[in-house]
């Protein structure tokens, strides 16, 4: 069974879109928007802000769909980079809610129900339990219980997540980008961007090319279907406890 790996595949999945922006609409900042808690995450020491008060405040929507400040904030200090520039978090947010743009797409489709997915996280799932049971005093737990340990529920939730995101992107761009006839159409359309070279002599850089574009016309597709909408007044708050200028 793969065994998906978060950032590498949040990474692939997103590292073509770095410069670009996704429209988000402020919610009034009267008060805090806040939703169901977020489950809590295993620590490392940049994790000090999942403490904060607006932990379980909602970040930003897709449609009705709430993501809070603290599961944005664990999936970014999974994936911090050490010499941290001023505008990486903003960036990441970005990323971030592309990346939630794209899962929410999968869930609304159902195709976190397509059977291999299914399969590979109760897989996963099992694995983990097991793994929590040999290794803790703590009453043991199944994989039927319906309310798992919060570090449990939320691996398993990294786990699936990664596993659709892998499965959107090969079916919605990756497969896609090898079909012979969309590629010589590609090719056959953006002529002068390649100085009319031949084809065959620069294959693979049309092929990344057809990738960026269809990920991006996907994206363009999803944006205009569902509403996105950041809370300016919890992103504030996000932003002063990093210690940025907002």
């Amino acid at each position: 069974m793969k065994q998906p790996i978060f950032l590498f595949l949040f990474t692939m999945a997103t590292n073509s879109l770095e410069a670009q922006t996704i429209p988000v609409f402020p919610v009034k900042k009267s008060e805090p928007v806040k939703a169901k808690p977020a489950i809590a995450n295993r620590r490392n020491s940049n994790s000090h802000a999942l403490d904060s008060q607006y932990k379980n405040e909602t970040l930003f929507f897709i449609d009705n769909s709430h993501i809070t400040a603290g599961e944005f904030l664990d999936a970014y200090y999974r994936n911090k980079e050490q010499n941290d520039s001023g505008n990486q978090i903003k960036n990441y947010l970005n990323l971030y809610i592309i990346f939630k743009l794209k899962i929410y797409y999968g869930t609304q489709n159902k195709l976190d129900t397509v059977s291999s997915l299914k399969e590979e996280g109760e897989y996963y799932k099992k694995t983990i339990v097991d793994d929590y049971n040999s290794k803790t005093a703590r009453p043991k737990i199944s994989v039927n219980d319906l309310l798992l340990p919060p570090e449990i529920a939320a691996d398993l939730k990294r786990f699936n997540e990664g596993n659709l995101l892998f499965y959107l992107m090969s079916t919605k761009v990756w497969d896609l980008a090898k079909d012979e006839t969309g590629l010589n159409a590609y090719y056959n359309n953006n002529k002068t961007a390649y100085q009319d070279k031949d084809y065959n002599s620069i294959k693979e850089t049309v092929m990344a090319d057809y990738t960026i574009y269809l990920e991006n016309e996907w994206l363009k597709g999803l944006r205009a279907k569902y509403s996105i909408h950041l809370n300016e007044n919890t992103w504030e708050k996000v932003l002063k406890d990093q210690g940025k200028i907002y």
